[in-house]
């Protein structure tokens, strides 16, 4: 995978965590998930999103050969 494919990747996974629900049950959903973990982080996508911007394509290969 090119750098240029690898980064398309992770533009398309950004805003895919970023869409908004199209429903008032998936919102629910969403909030009754992190209210049943214990987690209460309410913004996790964003969260994931800013973490997601500054990983790179050798972080991820290099996870891979680790784990």
């Amino acid at each position: 995978m090119s750098n240029e494919e690898f980064e398309r990747h992770k533009e398309a996974l950004k805003a895919q965590k970023l869409e908004k629900p199209k429903r008032l049950s998936s919102q629910y959903s969403h909030y009754m998930n992190e209210i049943a973990l214990q987690q209460y982080h309410f913004d996790r996508s964003e969260k994931e999103v800013e973490i997601l911007t500054t990983i790179t394509k050798d972080q991820v290969l290099e996870y891979y050969k680790v784990g």
